[in-house]
């Protein structure tokens, strides 16, 4: 699907399919400690933004109340997938919102947006929100662009495995597409 998306010059997707347990043929499922961007789907995603120029949003998952997962899904733990969270109402994660194994050299979720409906909501937000950037500036590359959203984060660069870096702010990433060096204050 990535390769036809990137034939038509598709230049963002957003996902909220996670592939974990449950699959008839059980040599199909993963386990969580699977999530390392080694899976099939995650190098689809890799190649996707390495070589398409195609920036993949995935949801992060709603499995952090089951004690028999709790971790985001692939395809979101491709180390190039803009991997987004969710927040409650008081800017915490969201109970439901799967947590970035700790075991990765790299962070996941990278941000988190407001959803009360499960990150199923809040990816194509984000995702919105990447298109707005993207039609501002249509040269920025897929990692450039997803640059811009992690350090537009509220945390940036003080993340973690929870929401990643915040949710991202239209302010700071405006100012990031203005002026790359941009650096803002952290409280």
């Amino acid at each position: 699907a990535l390769e036809w998306l990137a034939s038509q010059g598709v230049r963002l997707v957003n996902t909220s399919l996670g592939y974990t347990r449950g699959r008839k043929n059980k040599s199909q499922n993963y386990s969580p400690f699977q999530m390392n961007g080694t899976s099939m789907l995650a190098r689809a995603v890799e190649m996707a933004c390495k070589e398409k120029n195609i920036l993949v949003v995935a949801a992060a998952g709603n499995e952090a109340n089951k004690s028999s997962w709790r971790f985001i899904a692939t395809p979101g733990d491709a180390p190039s997938a803009l991997t987004v969270g969710a927040y409650d109402f008081g800017y915490l994660k969201a109970d439901y919102s799967s947590y970035g194994p700790d075991y990765n050299s790299y962070l996941k979720p990278d941000v988190a947006a407001f959803s009360q409906n499960g990150t199923s909501f809040s990816a194509p937000a984000v995702c919105g929100f990447a298109a707005c950037l993207l039609e501002l500036k249509p040269e920025l590359t897929a990692s450039e662009l997803k640059s811009i959203i992690l350090r537009s984060g509220i945390l940036y660069p003080y993340g973690n495995n929870f929401v990643g870096y915040g949710a991202p702010l239209a302010t700071r990433a405006l100012a990031l597409i203005s002026n790359p060096d941009t650096l803002f204050q952290t409280t």
